[in-house]
């Protein structure tokens, strides 16, 4: 379900949420693998082993999508756990917000992360900062 929320709504969800996590890498294709071996060792220290596969690919299609869609120079990637839900942020440069592509063609290749998104967490959304935009997704 997506969300409308501000940075602020985000930040008091995630407040309560004592496990942190940020990474900040080069936007290049080896981020996505990078960044999901990189969570998936903090999810399993947080006792969320549980919801590694589905947040592993949330956090792929995140971090894939910033990297095709923002062409900036990083991607930013915050993790955030109360150990029952996980909140998966990644922030990057271009201002344009998310759009769930209208794909009808089952051989197409591309154009479904944000449907998988939506499939897999229990909430995402996306709010603008003064450098771009950060995408969310809750997963509990």
């Amino acid at each position: 379900m997506l969300t409308t929320c501000s940075a602020a709504d985000i930040y008091d969800l995630t407040r309560a949420m004592p496990e942190g996590a940020h990474l900040e890498l080069g936007a290049l294709m080896s981020a996505v693998p990078a960044a999901r071996t990189w969570a998936r060792v903090l999810w399993s220290g947080w006792g969320l082993a549980r919801l590694a596969d589905d947040a592993g690919l949330v956090l792929s299609e995140l971090v894939t999508n910033s990297l095709l869609h923002a062409f900036g120079r990083t991607v930013d990637i915050w993790l955030r756990s109360d150990r029952e839900s996980l909140a998966i942020m990644v922030g990057d440069p271009c201002p344009d917000m998310p759009a769930v592509a209208e794909t009808e063609d089952d051989y197409e290749l591309s154009g479904r992360g944000l449907i998988i998104v939506s499939a897999l967490a229990e909430h995402w959304g996306a709010y603008r900062v003064p450098l771009g935009k950060v995408v969310w997704a809750v997963l509990t």
